[in-house]
């Protein structure tokens, strides 16, 4: 597959390697007590392969290469923790995202 923009290539590879150049699975956990947001994403924060976190009232996002790598052991240090949630959300990258990321235009902009 290529990612063409403006007439020249920009990007080559399977949909799979494409997505990944976009960073990589964002999962986001909604707890139900949003005062535990700071330590939650503390906690996070420390497995391996967490890129980043970002925590904000009831949710904690985080970007992470590979979610089904990681989110076993995020699941169980939350338990741990006792911190109660109330869903999960993995975002998975899109062609779509593949192609902003790579020419800074959305695919409607073209």
């Amino acid at each position: 597959m290529l990612i063409i923009d403006g007439g020249r290539i920009v990007a080559e590879g399977a949909p799979d390697e494409l997505r990944r150049r976009t960073g990589g699975d964002s999962i986001t956990f909604t707890l139900q007590d949003p005062l535990v947001a700071a330590r939650a994403a503390e906690l996070l924060g420390r497995i391996d392969g967490v890129i980043r976190t970002e925590a904000r009232e009831h949710d904690v996002r985080l970007d992470v290469p590979a979610a089904h790598e990681t989110l076993a052991h995020m699941l169980a240090a939350l338990a741990a923790a006792d911190i109660e949630l109330e869903g999960v959300e993995v975002h998975r990258p899109t062609l779509d995202d593949a192609f902003l990321e790579l020419t800074g235009r959305a695919l409607r902009d073209a």
